[in-house]
């Protein structure tokens, strides 16, 4: 990586001939903060260490890729120092240390709900767009441009009344709908999107209050989104430009996949934390993350690659996998676990098959009358023939402890011995 605003400029060429060369593409982040100290006035040619089209033409001259990174970070360059001064900020969480609990700390960022921060950003990447549009590949070095929105996307407070609402309307149409749906009585969604109502939803129907406002705090960022995509297309650069929020991992051959609805992921290097709602933790998460931990643990004891389901690609070179899930599990989820039956995977659900999708609506694994009792090991089991595939839960209800990921590892070794 070359961090060039943070060089000086006659340092810039030892990168180019020292950098790592196995893949071709030098990393270049470039932050807004570092090119804007003033509001408004942006800096891309008077300080040295700033001069982009400086940086751009000394990679191509040196034939050298780039992949420029754009967005935000932990870093304090990620914004301007005029945006810290525009209050309320948005509370984002952090990591100190290696220790996941340790990443439970927040502190306060430059909210994109300032309508003065949204659009100073928007500005800024317009101009970085039209200079790395003069260098894209093939002609120029510029191979890749990646954004990410970083710790910005667990800004609680994205998913304010007026945002929240019309997610709400969308998702549901008509407030009855909502409240079929959570046995609640709210006379309208603004009333449901207050901070009361929405803690009300998490006590009723935890792991689908979870979906909806995860869908609803990322709500506001799809539309700046659109906005982004828009100059990136008026710029040409769509065949080299990614979104990386919510991007797959492309993890060959998982083994333990475990539900995280009630977890977020945080860091270029995924750390986990509970979910949290304006600036508090979710109380019903606090299992999660425990239990969590504790399959992490024993997987990574067991030389046992683990996932969390909302990164897996449901790679059809899956085999076997033990999949951690309770009563629920998305729709688009079940899908993609189904079509890995149809190619012959073996999945063992230790908790049980999950039942409704987040719309309640009920997941149909097979018929019942394709079900038998069997053991695995010393494990009493159901199991169940779908597609090429099999289906396999216990016959009695396992308690969430140290136990019962040390049992379901012993299945999932007693499932690949029986497909030898």
């Amino acid at each position: 990586m070359l961090d060039y605003s943070n060089q000086a400029s006659t340092d810039w060429s030892q990168f180019f001939v020292d950098g790592d060369s196995s893949s071709g593409n030098l990393v270049i982040p470039i932050w807004w903060g570092s090119h804007e100290q003033i509001q408004g006035v942006r800096d891309f040619t008077k300080n040295s260490r700033l001069r982009l089209e400086k940086l751009l033409t000394l990679a191509h001259q040196k034939k050298r890729s780039l992949n420029i990174q754009l967005g935000f970070s932990s870093d304090e360059r990620s914004f301007p120092t005029w945006t810290r001064e525009r209050l309320p900020g948005s509370p984002v969480p952090v990591i100190h240390g290696s220790e996941p609990i340790e990443a439970l700390e927040t502190t306060r960022a430059p909210s994109f709900l300032q309508p003065a921060v949204k659009d100073g950003f928007l500005q800024f990447l317009e101009e970085v767009l039209g200079i790395l549009s003069l260098y894209c590949s093939p002609q120029g070095p510029v191979n890749s441009i990646r954004f990410s929105w970083g710790p910005l996307e667990l800004d609680s407070h994205l998913a304010e009344t007026e945002h929240l609402s019309v997610y709400f309307r969308q998702r549901y149409g008509v407030i009855g709908n909502l409240n079929s749906l959570y046995q609640t009585c709210f006379k309208d969604f603004d009333t449901t999107c207050s901070k009361m109502g929405i803690r009300t939803l998490f006590d009723k129907r935890p792991w689908v209050a979870a979906w909806d406002f995860k869908n609803g705090r990322s709500f506001f960022l799809k539309n700046v989104e659109s906005e982004i995509f828009s100059r990136v297309e008026q710029r040409g650069l769509t065949s080299v430009f990614t979104m990386s929020a919510g991007q797959k991992v492309n993890m060959k051959q998982p083994q333990v996949v475990f539900d995280d609805m009630l977890l977020e992921s945080l860091g270029e290097q995924p750390v986990l934390i509970p979910l949290r709602i304006f600036d508090q933790v979710i109380p019903t998460a606090i299992p999660d993350f425990r239990f969590t931990e504790l399959i992490k643990l024993e997987a990574l004891q067991a030389q046992e690659k683990i996932q969390a389901m909302s990164q897996w690609n449901f790679s059809t070179d899956t085999r076997n996998v033990i999949i951690f899930a309770q009563r629920f599990m998305r729709a688009d989820h079940a899908t993609g676990i189904k079509s890995l039956l149809e190619q012959g995977t073996g999945l063992f659900f230790p908790l049980g098959l999950p039942q409704w999708d987040e719309n309640l609506n009920l997941i149909s694994w097979s018929s019942p009358l394709q079900k038998a009792k069997c053991a695995i090991g010393t494990e009493e089991v159901w199991k169940i023939r779908t597609g090429a595939g099999t289906l396999v839960y216990p016959t009695q209800t396992w308690e969430k402890n140290l136990g019962i990921v040390l049992r379901s590892l012993t299945v999932l070794n007693g499932m690949r011995g029986e497909k030898k």
